[in-house]
């Protein structure tokens, strides 16, 4: 049996119907507002990491984790999350504001927290967002 939308795209191009049935991603901006569907599209992906403090000190990491904080005390203009990102080689020395770049989404300004975890060399980045 056939769904509106295929026959509502009788005579298109294959490329049409799939690009209405899929489901739209989040503008995968780090120039603009930040949510936590921007970092979610961009789990796994490496990044690079300058210091404010001491711009010769680049890093380049993954991010490892995106974890939204739900509750149902939580007011819903409420954004809140943290994201973990595992540093590649070299560890970060201090916690501080750093650049933070992706190759397609751009760049953003972050607050990351050196993790005290001596097994992994990771930061964090934590979110209270009004929306």
């Amino acid at each position: 049996m056939l769904n509106a939308a295929a026959i509502g795209y009788a005579g298109q191009s294959t490329a049409s119907a799939q690009a209405f049935l899929l489901p739209a991603r989040p503008n995968l901006s780090l120039n603009g507002v930040l949510n936590s569907e921007i970092f979610q599209a961009l789990l796994g992906e490496t990044f690079t990491l300058v210091s404010l403090a001491e711009p010769v000190n680049e890093y380049k990491a993954q991010l490892k984790t995106v974890t939204e904080a739900n509750s149902i005390y939580m007011c819903p203009k409420i954004n809140q999350f943290s994201l973990v990102f595992q540093m590649d080689g070299k560890p970060m020395l201090t916690s501080g504001n750093y650049v933070v770049q992706h190759a397609t989404a751009g760049t953003t300004q972050l607050y990351l927290q050196t993790t005290n975890d001596k097994n992994s060399s990771s930061c964090r980045a934590d979110f209270n967002l009004l929306i």
